[in-house]
């Protein structure tokens, strides 16, 4: 009887243990289902979202280069004022604002992205504006300051009354001894030629009285319109000169402005972007390791 009891109490034990072991591996079975399918869908989707972020960082170093290329296009402008580099720094803004574009897509799916952005102050810079300014700019293009040109200066001729002057011409004429023919003959041989040689004389007579008082005092008068003259000229050069920096100034702002709020844009993406891909980092070796981890026990 004894025995029999004590029988019926290690089958009971056993009984309860089996059911225990049972219920032990149906737990060890779903923690590895739950691990293998739910966890490995969490990995899974935080290594698309990594992904997603290193193109991200390839499109804010597209973006780099691009604003590059457009401010070395604008430098260029600068000094040959050729139409062809201000149409390729327009062309690279506009890749510029594409990648913005497309950033800008993916920030509207991901609330992660966006309050990446939101801790850089993004509301301060918006890509709209950005669209508004290359637009704004491009007009200015259009108009630009006019070029001073070169003004070609003529002294102003001197007038004279050539009435009263007299004009006399003479012509003089060497006289040359003639020789006989034993002479000739010996100059032949020696090479002494003798050649009449001939004298034009130009006299010119001014019948007119000369007053060196009224000569000195319009020499005066003509030395004051000059200095007259050329003052004013050159006061109108200095003016156009001032006017043509001021507008050139004006000018080449909007180009600059544009430029510092394009890289303005760039610094926001790009610390966004890193803070954004190093916290996914984190996320994805905790979870990699979490998932082994459950694994190996």
């Amino acid at each position: 009887m004894k025995y029999k009891f004590l029988n019926f109490r290690l089958r009971k034990v056993v009984h309860y243990s089996l059911i225990l072991c049972i219920l032990l591996i149906q737990v060890i079975i779903a923690i590895f289902f739950y691990n293998e399918f739910v966890n490995e869908k969490k990995l899974k989707f935080i290594k698309t979202q990594l992904e997603d972020s290193r193109a991200l960082g390839g499109l804010t170093d597209n973006s780099r280069k691009d604003f590059m290329d457009a401010q070395d296009h604008l430098q260029k402008y600068m000094v040959t004022q050729d139409n062809k580099d201000l149409n390729l720094y327009f062309q690279s803004l506009k890749k510029l604002k594409t990648n913005f574009d497309k950033i800008g897509a993916y920030e509207n799916a991901s609330p992660r992205l966006r309050n990446s952005l939101a801790i850089q102050k993004m509301d301060t810079l918006k890509v709209t504006k950005l669209k508004t300014l290359i637009d704004s700019v491009y007009q200015t293009s259009l108009n630009p300051p006019k070029k001073i040109e070169d003004k070609q200066y003529e002294p102003e001729k001197y007038k004279n009354q050539f009435e009263d002057l007299k004009i006399q011409t003479h012509t003089y004429a060497d006289t040359i001894k003639k020789k006989g023919f034993m002479g000739r003959l010996k100059d032949a041989i020696t090479g002494k030629v003798n050649v009449q040689k001939e004298s034009t004389v130009v006299t010119l007579t001014n019948n007119k009285t000369i007053d060196i008082s009224q000569v000195k005092s319009e020499m005066n008068n003509a030395m004051k319109s000059m200095d007259k003259h050329y003052s004013l000229e050159i006061k109108k050069v200095q003016l156009n000169a001032a006017k043509n920096q001021r507008d050139n100034i004006k000018f080449y702002s909007n180009f600059s402005k544009l430029l510092v709020y394009s890289n303005g844009l760039i610094d926001v993406y790009e610390n966004a972007i890193k803070d954004f891909k190093s916290e996914l980092e984190k996320e994805y070796n905790k979870q990699s390791s979490d998932n082994n981890k459950i694994r190996r026990y």
